[in-house]
């Protein structure tokens, strides 16, 4: 009878495989919680944060065991990765979970942040019987509570480009009683055409552009949750798929690995400082109104390409800008902009902040963005990695 092992303050728990036989009572863990089940307050946390808002999402979050998909972790910073110890009060925390560290040391695989899971859980609004396509598997993680939400594994299929992280989420879904679930090794980028057509198709890791094909492996009207490379970062587009094209809306911030694969993306990281003096001057306006700041790094993405993400933390003063290279970069926050390098730089941000700010200052909701459909008078237009996507204003 297999077993999976997790210390939990000092003492070792033995989890029985779901798929062998009714569960064995185990010993006290924190907050008086048996090991082989879900933490009900990790569930509650989430639907006090919002995140839960359908009892089918909370259904699946109360039923997947994320300990259960989890073997090794890594915690720490960039270029400073530890393995950290396997506990029920780590594999339920609201972080996200390193999973895998590449040949050059870096993460190549997580498990995503709960919080993140479950929003993109609820914007995929799955039905029963939906047939669905995950690009990325992870751990499988996610993969499983999809199943539980369309009731009936076979109804899914994962494809993850790492053979070793298939082989892992192989193993741990079926110990975990979602065998029936398809996980493939490839490239997300070709879809799985013959699993298909698909209801929903979504990536759980960052993507530079739309694959033709998951639009061609999609249902009409079906939906595509992607988040998509913009102004350096990979916001959350929830796409429908409209004839040969798609229409979408942003949805949310997100940080996710970047793909592998044809799409990959080797400029993912944010980008470093350079030596050049800094100096600190006022921001522009309309920066400290609610949506004020996210709305002009959305603008900014549109209108400049060297738009650039410097800090992924909620705390970051100065978290977006324009990066040019040796010649340097202006960063952008609620009260300053901190330039180092050319005065050009400061220019093109001012010209760019004026032109939002004559717009009305536009916030993040009043955008659609077009793939693969006609240019109207208006729209602005962006070079993706495949084809241009258009950004129109509601």
């Amino acid at each position: 009878m297999p077993f999976l092992w997790v210390r939990a303050r000092g003492a070792d728990l033995a989890l029985r495989d779901p798929g062998h036989g009714p569960p064995v009572p185990l010993p006290i863990v924190p907050n008086g919680l048996r090991s082989q089940q879900v933490p009900r307050a990790y569930v509650d946390r989430l639907k006090a944060a919002g995140v839960i808002r359908s009892p089918a999402v909370e259904r699946a979050v109360g039923a997947v065991p994320r300990h259960a998909l989890l073997e090794r972790v890594w915690t720490g910073e960039q270029g400073n990765w530890s393995e950290a110890e396997l506990t029920l009060e780590l594999a339920y925390s609201e972080r996200a979970l390193i999973t895998r560290l590449g040949p050059d040391g870096n993460p190549s695989s997580s498990s995503s942040q709960p919080a993140l899971v479950a929003s993109m859980l609820e914007l995929l609004n799955l039905q029963p019987g939906m047939r669905v396509l995950e690009i990325g598997a992870g751990t499988g993680y996610n993969a499983a509570l999809i199943a539980v939400v369309v009731g009936d594994q076979s109804l899914v299929t994962t494809i993850e480009y790492q053979p070793d992280v298939v082989a892992q989420a192989r193993r741990l879904l079926a110990a975990a009683g979602y065998g029936g679930i398809e996980v493939r090794a490839g490239d997300g980028f070709e879809g799985a055409a013959d699993r298909g057509p698909f209801d929903r198709i979504v990536a759980t890791v960052g993507v530079t552009d739309v694959a033709p094909a998951w639009l061609a492996q999609l249902e009409p009207e079906g939906r595509l949750l992607l988040p998509l490379r913009h102004g350096g970062a990979n916001p959350v587009f929830d796409f429908v798929r409209e004839g040969a094209g798609a229409r979408g809306r942003y949805a949310g911030f997100s940080g996710f690995m970047p793909i592998q694969g044809a799409l990959h993306d080797p400029a993912y990281a944010p980008p470093k400082w350079t030596d050049q003096e800094r100096r600190e001057l006022p921001a522009p306006g309309g920066l400290e109104e609610p949506g004020g700041l996210l709305g002009f790094w959305f603008h900014l993405g549109i209108r400049d390409p060297r738009t650039a993400f410097f800090e992924w933390k909620p705390d970051a003063t100065h978290p977006f800008g324009l990066a040019a290279g040796e010649a340097g970069r202006v960063l952008v926050g609620r009260g300053s902009v901190v330039l180092a390098g050319a005065e050009s730089l400061l220019a093109d941000l001012r010209r760019h902040h004026a032109e939002w700010d004559s717009l009305g200052r536009p916030r993040v909701d009043a955008y659609e963005v077009l793939i693969g459909l006609p240019e109207q008078a208006g729209d602005f237009a962006v070079e993706g990695r495949l084809r241009p996507r258009l950004f129109r204003r509601l």
